[in-house]
Formats: structure tokens, sequence, C-alpha cells
């Protein structure tokens, strides 16, 4: 299964591209399509500053269309915060 990245918006939405849409020459497959179990790995990306501030979190579940919830990431045991209207880039890592 192909890595897949997807923008949220405040993690309270998400781009659900239509299959056969291409974003830099590459196909995208849908999100139902991928069929993600809880537990699954994602790597968050927040746009701030210069350097992009990667961390990694799990899949706790979506409803197609509408929301996708996920574990809130921590860094030295606090949890990162997310603002609201910020852009999130979420990458899945199957396996």
């Amino acid at each position: 299964m192909p890595t897949a990245c997807f923008l949220v918006t405040a993690a309270v939405m998400y781009h659900d591209p239509v299959p056969t849409q291409e974003i830099s020459g590459r196909a995208m497959t849908s999100f139902d399509d991928m069929k993600l179990e809880v537990g699954t790995r994602l790597q968050m990306t927040l746009k701030r500053g210069v350097q992009p501030l990667i961390y990694y979190t799990a899949l706790i579940g979506y409803v197609s269309g509408e929301y996708l919830l996920m574990k809130i990431p921590l860094e030295n045991g606090l949890s990162v915060p997310i603002l609201a209207g910020e852009r999130v880039a979420l990458r899945v890592f199957p396996g």
C-alpha cells in the first residue's frame, strides 16, 4: 500500500481526493480505499516558521467526508497545540 498524504485543517476535516485525481504527476487513491484501521501510524507535519514540525501519532477513527480523529501527539510529555484553522499534512504509514 502506498504512502498517502492528506491536508487537514485544524484536525477537523480532511481532503478526500477523487481516485483518478493526480497531484504532482502521481495518481491519488481515495481515503476510503485505503481501508485504514484504528491504530494506524500517522506522521503529522505542522507548517510553522521556516522548519516544518514533524510529530507521530495514531488514527482513532473517521467518518468519510466528515471528520478524522487521531491521538494528540506529545512533545516532552505535553500535548502539541494545534491552532484552529491551522494547515496540517498527514502521511499514512501502512504496515
